[in-house]
């Protein structure tokens, strides 16, 4: 966004990403000064949810007006961007200096009164913040204290239960729901925490944490997970033996009233903090002694109230100690679940979209996917072994599941369910299917499976046969896809989960399916891959955290909320963890969502300059015929769409709206059109549409697992990619555009081919082929006579033409190289492959398929490329948590 405007805001700088969006620096042409602009994001700006909490983020800000509350400027829309103007606030934030170290007591004390009195200022309007921390917290130069983003806030409502969002350094949950944990795990209330009532007492319990930390330099609850720090909340009290000796009494007893558990007997205003920080700060020396103003004796609790209350808090423990020992003399501290780490070569695991390690149901032994792109197998390991074994005619293998007798092992593969012994052997074809998300194996001996990656759900006999259709995408809810069943106990009803097109796991549906009517139920809302678990429970992953909860199978509901057990749980479209019926977890650790790169421009020696501002999922990046302009794939959740960079006036257009997943841009000679593939329930296939975004999109060719891969510079011919409907691997096509467009194949071998373009001339098509048994890059003619030529020498992928026909370039793992050709003859003349650069810049691995991760501008003197940290890196290990039950009846307790 730097560089564009937004109404009269002028974006000058990125500032970092708050609770709804990213935040930017800008300026105001009208007033001439410097604003905060927190713009909502464009991928998500049709999500009428994000909408509504913006909204809300706008309006509760605006009716605040307070020296500590940073200001609300307007709401303004253009251009397609939504964007909050606030204040620009310089300075550090608190947690900033904090990590320095404690915070001496008069400078604490003035710091927590600015808090104070902007909370005042917020609960007086009936408005808490449900979400106050340091970072928070700005300071500026002068000392000033700004409270930030009151974008959790909600109007107290009488009696009205916790309900929004989770916005936490490891939680995020997208939609707003009842139920749901509120706030940052470190400074929620213990009733936040166990997702009760909140009123302003929560804003208080956290103004006490966050005062202690000032004064202790550290952080009041900790822990591993967050689990362990909701358990610390819960079931622990704060510790002020840290605070310094230095500290007043007074403000002890302040800290004491604030961090009070029990929220009945907590600080009941902050208003009496507010007063007695005043004191303290007009006249710091007066609190050497005891209490004696009336506002100290509000903040303090009297001796004579808490002796009775700790004497009988000490004679029930010890009434209950006495229980405990007298029934268990000899009682142990409980097990705890085993966790291992278990190395699983000779591959990486496949980060496809599902899980990619899966246990048999007795939990003795593990399949595995493993490779990358094109080139993975299924392994089976036992658990007491540590050696994995390949099953032969596994290959493309992704998305195991075991028979529930744990003697047969499903996969899928880009077009087909097949099904493997667990000894070995052939595999047997049991249907096609089109990339398939997700199957089941009942005890009937029926599979209920996912056909593609925007299909309802299906059933198939485990012995083979024609699929069944089983549900019906609703469009009503704008369904995508109902993907990752289970078969619940009984085999008559069916776990699933259910996506709108665009969403991630934190907008998933969890269902049940009740096979004989046909009737479905809600279960949760936000998550995907539920699963029901033998102890009663069901888990379900979030954005990286598994969560839990008890499941009544009876009534199908959830009758506790949620908790998250386990995070760090990779997440590539799917969710990679695994239970045995006996309760040994399985699990990949990862983050969640794709990587997000920023386009750079690189010269030939590799000196790298940024093209974009903005970080996204892009891939497929490819310059316009003039080199002006860019066009390239950004995913989305379940949904990628294409986007067109004019780089010259530093604008963005969008070109599709998330029908469902739309890929690989190419353009037309002319730089007029763009073709790309879309996946969508209905009429799949090639589609163009005009460059700028006018007019309506045109289908080509309808079929699917399409992709295009290059237009002929006459205009004449579009090269596009298909999976082959009776091989493992890719062919190439190609459609006419004159005539009756008839498809016609280019290369369709038993091989993978892939990635061709034309030859600016229109003779030759170079393209990548594993006919020697790993992707190397090849030329042949056009139309297809002849033999071929290879022109990599150790590997190679994604060939891309120089606009004058004299040079050719690939990708491979030393970078990107480059070989000149000679095309004015019959033959092709090829010189010896040369690397140009390697660099810091990334390969494309998103869902296990490997995408093109570079163009070249027609002079052949500048390069599109990716950069950033990879999020997604390739595991060589799983996590084997073996009683992993025992760790769900310790976070759910039977009563």
């Amino acid at each position: 966004m730097i560089g564009q405007s937004v109404a009269h805001y002028k974006v000058t700088d990125r500032l970092g990403v708050g609770g709804m969006g990213e935040v930017y620096r800008a300026h105001d042409s009208k007033l001439h000064r410097d604003v905060a602009l927190k713009v909502l994001p464009a991928a998500l700006a049709h999500d009428p949810d994000y909408m509504a909490r913006f909204a809300r983020e706008a309006t509760v800000l605006a009716s605040l007006n307070h020296p500590n509350i940073a200001a609300v400027y307007g709401l303004e829309e253009s251009q397609g961007a939504t964007a909050l103007v606030m204040e620009l606030i310089p300075g550090e934030t608190l947690a900033d200096r904090i990590q320095r170290g404690p915070i001496p007591v008069e400078e604490a004390a003035a710091i927590a009164l600015q808090i104070a009195q902007a909370l005042e200022e917020a609960h007086e309007h009936g408005i808490i913040h449900r979400d106050l921390k340091p970072a928070n917290v700005k300071i500026t130069p002068e000392g000033r204290v700004k409270v930030l983003d009151f974008g959790l806030a909600k109007a107290i409502e009488g009696n009205s239960t916790a309900v929004g969002l989770t916005h936490s350094p490891t939680i995020s949950l997208a939609a707003t729901q009842a139920g749901v944990i509120l706030g940052t795990a470190g400074y929620m209330s213990p009733e936040q925490a166990a997702a009760q009532r909140t009123d302003r007492r929560s804003d208080i319990w956290a103004f006490g944490v966050v005062l202690l930390e000032m004064l202790t330099g550290k952080r009041t609850f900790t822990g591993e997970t967050v689990s362990h720090v909701l358990a610390a909340v819960l079931h622990g009290s704060p510790d002020l033996s840290g605070v310094p000796a230095a500290v007043p009494p007074r403000i002890k007893e302040l800290l004491q009233r604030c961090l009070t558990k029990n929220a009945k007997s907590r600080l009941q205003s902050i208003g009496d903090a507010r007063v007695l920080l005043e004191e303290y700060v007009a006249a710091p020396a007066s609190f050497a002694e005891k209490p004696t103003s009336a506002a100290a004796a509000a903040a303090s609790p009297r001796r004579s109230a808490v002796i009775p209350w700790a004497v009988a808090a000490l004679g029930a423990a010890i009434a209950i100690g006495a229980v405990v020992w007298g029934s268990r003399p000899s009682a142990a501290p409980a097990a705890q679940p085993v966790r291992l780490r278990a190395e699983i070569g000779p591959e990486p695991l496949f980060l496809g979209s599902g899980a990619s390690a899966v246990l048999s149901p007795d939990g003795r032994h593990l399949a595995l996917s493993l490779g990358t792109g094109q080139t993975r197998n299924l392994y089976v390991r036992s658990l007491d072994q540590l050696t994995v074994t390949q099953l032969p005619g596994t290959e493309v293998a992704y998305n195991p599941f075991f028979s529930p007798d744990g003697q047969w092992i499903g996969f899928v593969t880009p077009t087909q369910v097949k099904k493997v012994s667990i000894a070995g052997g052939t595999p047997i074809t049991l249907c096609p299917s089109n990339r398939s998300r997700g199957a089941s194996w009942g005890e009937n001996d029926v599979i209920v499976f996912a056909e593609s990656p925007s299909s309802a759900l299906s059933t198939v006999p485990a012995a083979g046969g024609k699929p069944s259709p089983l549900t019906t995408l609703d469009s009503a809810k704008a369904e995508f896809s109902h993907r990752w069943p289970q078969w619940l106990p009984g085999e008559k009803k069916i776990l699933f989960t259910s996506l709108a097109s665009g969403e991630s796991s934190a907008g998933g549906v969890l269902e049940v399916l009740d096979v004989a009517s046909g009737e479905r139920k809600v279960i949760h809302q936000g998550g995907v891959y539920g699963r029901y678990l033998p102890s009663g429970h069901l888990v379900y992953l979030n954005e990286g955290t598994l969560f839990a909860a008890p499941f009544d199978l009876d009534r199908l509901e959830l009758p506790r909320t949620p908790a998250p057990v386990v995070q760090g749980v990779a997440e590539t479209g799917g969710a990679h963890f695994d239970i045995s019926q006996n309760g040994t977890l399985v699990y990949l650790e990862g983050l969640a969502g794709s990587p997000k790169y920023e386009l750079v421009a690189v010269d030939r020696r590799g000196s790298a300059s940024p093209l974009t501002a903005e970080r996204q999922t892009f891939v497929e990046p490819r310059f316009s015929p003039d080199g002006r302009r860019l066009a390239a794939e950004v995913i989305t959740g379940t949904s990628s769409d294409s986007w067109v960079y004019d780089l010259d006036r530093g604008t963005v257009t969008r070109l599709t709206f998330g029908d469902g997943p739309d890929s690989v841009p190419v353009w037309s000679p002319d730089g007029a059109w763009i073709v790309y593939a879309s996946t969508r329930e209905e009429h799949s296939g090639l589609y163009r549409k005009r460059a700028d975004g006018s007019g309506e999109e045109e289908l080509l060719l309808e079929g699917d697992s399409l992709y295009g891969s290059s237009w002929s510079r006459d205009g004449r011919f579009i090269l596009y990619g298909i999976v082959a409907p009776t091989q493992t691997g890719n062919d190439i096509w190609v459609l006419p555009l004159d005539g009756d467009r008839t498809p016609q194949p280019y290369v369709a071998t038993e091989f993978s081919e892939a990635e061709a373009a034309f030859s600016p001339d229109g003779r030759w098509v170079a393209y990548n082929s594993d006919d020697s048994g790993r992707s190397e890059v090849y030329v042949r003619p056009f139309p297809a006579s002849g033999g071929k030529w290879q022109v990599s020498a150790a590997g190679g992928s994604h060939p891309r033409w120089r606009s004058d026909g004299k040079e050719l370039y690939f990708r491979n793992d030393s970078g990107v190289m480059s070989v000149e050709v000679d095309t004015t003859g019959s033959a092709l003349r090829v010189g010896t492959p040369s690397q140009l650069f390697e660099g810091p810049f990334l390969r494309a691995a998103i869902g296990g398929s490997i995408y093109a991760d570079y163009d070249v501008a027609p002079d052949g003197q500048r390069f599109v490329m990716l950069r950033g940290e990879s999020r997604l890196s390739v595991p060589d290990h799983v996590i084997v948590v073996l009683d992993f039950f025992k760790e769900l009846e310790a976070t759910f307790p039977h009563h």
